[in-house]
């Protein structure tokens, strides 16, 4: 079952969710707008998710460089970063920090410096949005975007060609997870798709970020069932990974991992 790459795995997931659910905290401190009068509905959510993933397969179609995918990359970086510094430091300093982080990554694009500013840009932006939906909501965006990636994985597959590119281009919002400890020095370069590496993609970091931040501001309690229902999820996800050996969609088991652990939570 390869038990070291998944504890790796579930170490960076569940530091992910604990930071993200901290920023919550700190977001719900200050008074920040929730459910009750945010303007983003489910909708207006999904045509943004649909909208970025289709203006990113153009752009694989008509642009074979690299500048443009880490330009894009690196303000996608900036914007979460900035946010979670902002929790910390003055909105001044808190830019010159966060281009600090990008400027560490491109001089020294270890996967252990990848993952940590995965980790801080995502905490950054999921629970934002996270926020402004009532966690049933989240939990039925999460089911239709499982299904998505299910569709997008084994049928169209455009998710595939999605990750290897921005692999390829080194502007991979995801997780690089190697088995080894010492290979998270491992430069960016040596990762190439089935290279021994297992990815897990922004989405699987982010989306389940929506549903504990919607859940937490409601009833923390509950919330730490469900990110232990995610986890279980990620386990089922990872078992049937290393049999298959084929990319498989993570998103519909940590969905059906976090609706196990939230029933879990009112019974």
């Amino acid at each position: 079952m390869r038990i070291r790459l998944f504890f790796h795995t579930a170490l960076l997931f569940l530091l992910a969710q604990s930071l993200g659910l901290v920023v919550t905290d700190q977001l719900l401190a200050m008074a920040f707008p929730t459910a009750e009068s945010a303007p983003l509905t489910m909708v207006q959510f999904l045509i943004l998710f649909f909208s970025v993933t289709v203006f990113m397969l153009i752009m694989f179609q008509l642009y074979r460089g690299k500048v443009l995918y880490r330009i894009l990359f690196g303000a996608v970086l900036f914007i979460g970063l900035l946010k979670i510094f902002e929790l910390v430091f003055p909105t001044s300093l808190s830019l010159i920090v966060a281009l600090f982080f990008i400027a560490g990554l491109m001089l020294l694009p270890q996967l252990w410096v990848h993952d940590l500013i995965i980790l801080l840009a995502a905490a950054g932006i999921g629970p934002v949005f996270g926020l402004q939906f009532q966690w049933q909501m989240a939990l039925m965006m999460l089911a239709i975007l499982s299904v998505y990636d299910f569709v997008a994985v084994f049928i169209t597959r455009h998710m595939i060609l999605l990750a290897h590119e921005m692999i390829r281009h080194q502007a991979s919002f995801a997780f690089i997870i190697p088995e080894k400890f010492r290979n998270f020095k491992a430069y960016l370069s040596d990762v190439k798709p089935g290279g021994g590496f297992l990815i897990l993609g922004g989405g699987d970091i982010i989306l389940p970020m929506l549903l504990t931040a919607s859940l937490y501001s409601v009833d923390p309690r509950s919330t730490y069932y469900c990110i232990g229902g995610m986890i279980a999820g990620l386990f089922c996800n990872h078992m049937i990974l290393m049999k298959s050996r084929h990319p498989l969609p993570a998103l519909p088991f940590i969905t059906l991992g976090a609706a196990a652990g939230i029933a879990l939570a009112f019974l």
